[in-house]
C-alpha cells in the first residue's frame, strides 16, 4: 500500500471516529480511540486495548532476552507479533474540555527525563520507570525490544486555530532527531466537529535506533 492511500485510510478512520461523537462529547479517550482506529488501519489482527495489552517482559522472553528490572514491566499499546510491529501511541489535547490550557503539555511530549536515566535511581523515589511521562520515554521504553521488530510511535496531538500546538510540534520533532535515529512523517485531520479541537496533527515516527551524543 502507497504511502498516500495510507493517510487517506487514516485520515477516513479518524472521520469515522469523530462522528461517533456527533451528538454530544467529540473527545474521544486514549483507550477509546486506539481501540477505533486500529482495525480501520488493517491493523487488528494485534494485541491492543487496556485489556489485552503485551508486556515488555513477554515480548523479550518470547525472543529469548530477560527483562533485568526488578519492577513490574510496562506494557505496549500494540503488539503483533506475526507482523513484527510495535506501536506507542498517545492522543494529546492543547486544552482541556472545558477550554483549560493543559499547562502540563510539554512534559507529556518531550520531557528527556527517560533518556537519561530510564529507572529514577533515587529510593525515595522506589526507583520508578520514567518512561510513560512523554513521548520521549515512550521511545526510549520501544528500544528495550528487540530491533527485529519494527517499534512505532504514534501521536495524535488535538489543537485549533486559536491556539494552535506547531511550536511544540517543532520543539518535539527537534528533541526527537537529536537524541534517535528516526523516520517520521506528519499529517493533519481537519474535518473535527469538536468546535474547541478543530484539528488533529498526526505525528508517526519509526524508532531505528539511539545517536550516540
Amino acid at each position: 500500500m502507497n504511502k498516500k492511500l495510507q493517510m487517506k485510510n487514516y485520515l477516513d478512520a479518524l472521520y469515522k471516529i469523530d462522528r461517533m461523537y456527533e451528538n454530544g462529547m467529540a473527545y474521544v479517550s486514549e483507550d477509546e480511540s486506539l481501540k477505533k482506529l486500529i482495525p480501520e488501519i488493517g491493523l487488528g489482527d494485534g494485541n491492543f486495548g487496556k485489556t489485552n495489552e503485551t508486556s515488555y517482559r513477554d515480548i523479550l522472553e518470547h525472543n529469548n532476552l530477560s527483562w533485568n528490572h526488578e519492577f513490574n514491566s510496562p506494557r505496549v499499546d500494540y503488539e503483533n507479533n506475526k507482523r513484527k510491529l510495535l506501536i506507542e501511541y498517545k492522543t494529546l489535547n492543547k486544552q482541556y474540555q472545558m477550554g483549560k490550557i493543559d499547562e502540563y503539555l510539554p512534559k507529556k511530549l518531550f520531557d528527556d527525563a527517560a533518556t537519561h536515566s530510564y529507572i529514577n535511581p533515587f529510593p525515595q523515589n522506589n526507583q520508578q520507570s520514567v518512561g510513560s511521562q512523554s513521548v520521549i520515554g515512550d521511545i526510549e521504553k520501544l528500544l528495550l525490544l528487540p530491533e527485529s521488530y519494527t517499534r512505532m510511535i504514534i501521536l495524535h496531538l488535538w489543537d485549533n486555530e486559536i491556539y494552535p500546538a506547531d511550536t511544540h510540534l517543532d520543539m518535539l520533532d527537534w528533541m526527537v532527531n537529536k537524541y534517535y535515529d528516526v523516520d517520521g512523517c506528519t499529517f493533519q485531520y481537519n474535518d473535527s466537529i469538536n468546535d474547541m479541537s478543530t484539528r488533529c496533527n498526526i505525528v508517526v515516527y519509526k524508532i531505528k535506533g539511539k545517536r550516540g551524543l
